[in-house]
C-alpha cells in the first residue's frame, strides 16, 4: 500500500482523492510514504497488471 499512495503522490493526483481511496491514513502520511518508498526502492521487474 505504501508504494501505492507514493506512486499516487508522485503522479499528481490530488491529495483528497488519496485521502478518499484511503480513508484510514491522515495527509501527513502521504509525504511519508513518498520519503519511504524513495529510501526503499523496489528492486527487480515490476509486474504487468495480467500478471
Amino acid at each position: 500500500m505504501v508504494y501505492d499512495v507514493a506512486a499516487s503522490v508522485m503522479a499528481g493526483i490530488p491529495r483528497d482523492r488519496i485521502l478518499a481511496a484511503y480513508p484510514t491514513i491522515k495527509e501527513y502520511h502521504l509525504d511519508l510514504a513518498v520519503a519511504y518508498a524513495e529510501a526503499n526502492r523496489l528492486q527487480g521487474r515490476t509486474r504487468g497488471i495480467s500478471q
